[in-house]
């Protein structure tokens, strides 16, 4: 009745005719169904999996990748971009910045946090 079998534990009832079980779709029950949406481009292969895009991961496709990853404490919030905590900037969060700048030559080392020269103190270096 069914010349080519049903797959993944179909049963034949006629002609051709398969009925599938739960999580199986097609003529002869060879399709995986999916009852989950995968988001930004990915596709679900297999039994609600999801296969992202380079630019997504996460259960379904919901995080965003950043390559190379944030740092200090910076979060992706879409391809390519971090979201920097106060005190950080750069394309990873790489660059510490100082508000206000530091002074007599200090320089910034982590986010609003000055590395003096010698004989310089404060804050800032101010003193």
């Amino acid at each position: 009745l069914c010349p080519r079998g049903c797959a993944n534990g179909g049963s034949c009832l006629g002609k051709n005719l398969c009925a599938c079980l739960s999580g199986y779709r097609g003529h002869r029950c060879e399709i995986e169904s999916c009852s989950i949406t995968c988001l930004n481009g990915g596709t679900c292969v297999g039994f609600n999996r999801c296969r992202c895009t380079e630019q997504f991961k996460g259960i379904f496709c919901e995080q965003a990748v950043c390559e190379p990853d944030c740092i200090n404490g910076g979060v992706c919030v879409r391809p390519g971009v971090c979201y920097c905590p106060m005190g950080y900037h750069g394309r990873q969060c790489e660059n510490a910045f100082c508000y206000p700048s530091c002074e007599n030559g200090g320089y910034c080392v982590a986010g609003n946090q000055c590395q003096c020269r010698p004989g310089f103190a404060g804050l800032q270096c101010q003193l």
